[in-house]
């Protein structure tokens, strides 16, 4: 009789044994899918508000830069840099460029380290750093009604906003895990022997 329930219990452990590594591995692959689903969702969103961004800018801000109105368009970027999460936003004006007898006349806006929006400065080294450093950036030119080039605007964007809901999934997944493990542990995995 001894035998027959050290026999049973053998069979119930490498049953339970085998069940949780398969539920582990599961586990495994939905985690590791929803991380790069959601890797692949957040870049696409991020990448289509920087589009969006760069329209919406384009469409705005050709009559303000031919009004020479940089304090108005800045407003415009500030905005847009809050509103769509942006890491820095930089325009080229060609107008007033000219105005101020300068090859460029470079202004926008950026982040600082406390991700608070503050001027762009063209001639800090640390900006130009920290831009160099974005994830990826996409450039457009400012156009006329008459299709004369006025400027450019690039966008910057950095992987801060993709990494935090990375995270958020991976604690997720983290808590399932930790959950499914305390219900298994307390789950009966062989019944009871009786003498």
């Amino acid at each position: 009789m001894m035998r027959l329930a050290q026999r049973h219990f053998s069979l119930y452990a490498i049953l339970g044994a085998f069940i949780f590594v398969a539920v582990a591995l599961v586990m495994f692959v939905q985690a590791r899918y929803s991380y790069v689903v959601m890797k692949e969702q957040t870049l696409d969103k991020m990448q289509a508000g920087t589009h969006s961004s760069i329209l919406s800018l384009q469409s705005n801000m050709a009559s303000l830069m031919e009004a020479y109105a940089v304090n108005e368009y800045e407003h415009l970027v500030r905005t847009e840099v809050e509103r769509q999460g942006h890491y820095a936003i930089i325009i080229e004006d060609i107008n007033m460029a000219q105005i101020v007898g300068e090859a460029a006349y470079v202004s926008g806006k950026i982040r600082d380290d406390k991700g608070r929006v503050v001027d762009f400065d063209p001639l800090s080294v640390g900006h130009r750093v920290a831009l160099e450093r974005c994830m990826w950036v996409q450039h457009g030119d400012i156009l006329s009604s008459n299709g004369v080039r006025l400027g450019s605007i690039s966008i910057y964007n950095t992987d801060e906003a993709m990494n935090r809901e990375l995270q958020k999934i991976v604690i997720s997944n983290l808590i399932e895990a930790v959950g499914l493990s305390v219900l298994a542990k307390n789950a009966p995995i062989w019944p009871p022997v009786t003498f």
